[in-house]
């Protein structure tokens, strides 16, 4: 019930539909393969998510200029963070290059900020390219799962060493 959007895209079924929390606060809540993905609240578009809020605060200690986020939780970390000052340049990588017009049109229902840069790309292939190219960042969030766990290809000791 409540279903606002519905979509088989090459990678994944997505799912956006709207509930009414405890609280009486709307959220629209992400699926992807029919797990929870993200979610926003309505009213202020923040994050309901425990471990999204402790991210946020841990971010605001330690005060990034460049920011990569490996899958994109539906942009919700991403567009909270263009909101912040101090950070100037959010990479934002995900291998289905659907979800930013999704996200954009049924999820936060905005244009994503001029911080945030999209990458429709293989999460490894992004980090090599950045090894190879000496690019740093001042964060690195991993938040890409298939379901309820990591995606093999990011799930390697070769790829941690890369980080």
């Amino acid at each position: 019930s409540g279903i606002l959007y519905h979509h088989d895209s090459a990678y994944q079924e997505i799912l956006i539909r709207e509930l009414t929390r405890k609280t009486g606060e709307k959220a629209r809540i992400f699926h992807t393969n029919r797990s929870f993905a993200s979610g926003i609240l309505e009213w202020n578009k923040d994050s309901p998510f425990d471990y999204l809020k402790e991210v946020m605060a841990l971010t605001d200690l330690i005060k990034p200029k460049r920011i990569l986020v490996i899958g994109t939780a539906w942009f919700t970390y991403p567009y909270q963070l263009s909101k912040l000052d101090y950070v100037q340049q959010i990479d934002a990588v995900d291998i289905d290059p659907s979800i930013k017009k999704i996200a954009e049109d049924h999820f936060l229902e905005e244009k994503l900020s001029d911080k945030i840069v999209f990458i429709p790309q293989s999460a490894r292939y992004v980090i090599n390219e950045a090894v190879k190219n000496g690019t740093t960042y001042d964060l690195i969030l991993i938040d890409a799962y298939n379901g309820k766990t990591l995606p093999d290809e990011l799930a390697t000791t070769e790829f941690f060493a890369w980080l």
